[in-house]
């Protein structure tokens, strides 16, 4: 509703549509691996460090995780900026995005994820042992899991914790702590259907265009291109400033 808004009422104004995927932790600037926001693909994250989240329902878990670096986010904003304020054209719309370029899939933001989380021994991490975490193609194994493996321990926990003698004041405390993160992992699941579930892809061809032209010490201080992204790093960033930064974990 915004950009028809836009389209229609910028008159003889310069209007710039930038459209970022969704932004997570920082690349480079101020500092590698800096986040403070849960939002976003932050909740995915935190909650699988955690371990609270063993599971989610996919059909396939190829499709993208269109996730991108804010600090390029905000450098390519800079640079069609600039660009914008110079061109004849009024009205520029620009996409930020990973997904046609450089996917990630969900399955190997998983697989690094995980393997890197396994290294942090968080604080907070739910259970001790290893972590684990599976994508489920089927909605009734998925419906059953959600059953036997989340609400049905919640319950007895629940019922303990409210229990005279066993209740004890730390086990009301864990009780709570589950059912909070008991919620969000069901609401995660619902919120990222969408994105799981759908083959979107979203191009940076102006974008790339703008980067192509700039001079090599341009692109270094402008860092905003997301083709030769290595995800392997960058997943490790974002794991670890969570744990850094929205955990607060050593």
């Amino acid at each position: 509703m915004a950009e028809k808004y836009l389209l229609k009422n910028h008159g003889n104004i310069k209007t710039l549509i930038w459209r970022p995927s969704i932004i997570a932790c920082a690349l480079k600037d101020p500092f590698p691996a800096w986040t403070d926001s849960i939002s976003a693909a932050g909740g995915l994250c935190i909650l699988w460090l955690m371990g609270a989240m063993p599971f989610m329902y996919t059909e396939t878990g190829e499709n993208a995780l269109d996730m991108i670096p804010v600090d390029v986010v905000t450098n390519g904003l800079l640079v069609a900026t600039s660009h914008s304020a110079q061109a004849k054209q009024m009205l520029h719309i620009y996409n930020s995005a990973t997904s046609a370029e450089n996917p990630l899939s969900f399955n190997k933001f998983k697989g690094i994820g995980l393997y890197r989380a396994r290294y942090f021994h968080l604080n907070k991490r739910m259970f001790k042992d290893d972590l684990y975490f599976k994508f489920i193609h089927t909605k009734w194994e998925y419906d059953m899991r959600i059953k036997l493996q989340m609400k049905l321990p919640l319950k007895a926990l629940n019922v303990a914790a409210n229990t005279p003698v066993v209740g004890t004041k730390n086990l009301k405390k864990q009780a709570e702590k589950m059912n909070k993160l008991a919620k969000k992992g069901e609401g995660l699941n619902d919120l990222y259907a969408f994105f799981i579930d759908g083959n979107w892809k979203f191009e940076n061809k102006k974008i790339n265009k703008l980067i192509d032209m700039l001079s090599p010490e341009e692109k270094f201080e402008f860092g905003c291109d997301i083709r030769n992204l290595d995800w392997d790093k960058f997943v490790l960033y974002y794991a670890h400033g969570m744990a850094i930064w929205c955990l607060n974990e050593d």
